[in-house]
């Protein structure tokens, strides 16, 4: 949680939600905390760029990362345009994730 507490609390990911995330992560993919939870700090921080219309330092529009979350039938934005809280980003990947393919 220290890893990404900062970070998960700005996009709108509830102390909650995080804990779950970091737990069943780590489960999953035997990866130690410390591991998932810069894995987390890095896709928290890139979506939170979207919002704010950043470029990485090796160029990349982080626009990538929208169109292809938007790809898969996940939205970043609400209907007011605004950024999404991340529990909900997250719901929707979760729902979708077992019927992705490997390359999406």
């Amino acid at each position: 949680m220290q890893k990404f507490a900062a970070v998960a609390e700005t996009v709108g990911l509830s102390y909650e939600y995080a804990t779950a995330a970091l737990a069943t992560v780590t489960s999953e993919t035997r990866e130690s905390a410390d591991v998932v939870g810069n894995s987390l700090k890095t896709l928290f921080t890139r979506i939170q760029g979207l919002q704010l219309g950043e470029t990485l330092e090796d160029g990349t529009t982080l626009n990538k990362y929208s169109t292809a979350l938007a790809k898969v039938g996940i939205s970043i934005k609400d209907s007011s345009g605004e950024l999404k809280d991340m529990d909900l980003i997250l719901d929707e990947m979760g729902n979708k994730w077992e019927t992705l393919a490997r390359d999406e």
